[in-house]
């Protein structure tokens, strides 16, 4: 089975010749531990940033979907040819890398805080602004 190298936080996708990252990607859970995430209805691979499954699939799970390529060992064996013929995704060759940083706040965003309440677990945004003595304030939006 693979193991699952450090990657960064961001999402990469392969799309017109090349690696673009996207920022409303979510991790896709499944049981063989492989890096999986679903961007715009689809099921892609980290390492490669290859479409493994499209919106046919999310009714199936992704553990059909090998079954059906004809197994894990299979599976792996495709995702290390597409690796070898267009490269590895950035999401692995910048382990280190922070989503704030390749998507940084929008200026009018920049002092929003998002928190959320531990005892009754509401979600609240706040305000923060700043003194001259770079002291920071917080206030209900």
């Amino acid at each position: 089975m693979f193991q699952i190298k450090k990657h960064s936080d961001v999402y990469y996708i392969y799309a017109k010749g090349s690696f673009q990252a996207v920022k409303q990607a979510k991790t896709h859970k499944n049981a063989y531990g492989l890096d999986l995430f679903i961007y715009d209805e689809k099921i892609y691979e980290g390492r490669s940033g290859a479409i493994v499954a499209g919106s046919f699939g999310m009714s199936s799970t992704i553990e059909a979907q090998v079954e059906r390529i004809g197994g894990i060992e299979k599976f792996n064996a495709i995702i290390d040819k597409m690796i070898s013929k267009y490269g590895e995704s950035p999401r692995y060759l910048r382990s280190d890398e922070q989503k704030k940083n390749i998507f940084p706040p929008k200026e009018k965003d920049k002092d929003i805080v998002f928190v959320k309440d531990a005892c009754d677990g509401k979600k609240h945004y706040y305000h923060r602004f700043h003194t001259e003595n770079n002291i920071n304030f917080y206030s209900l939006k």
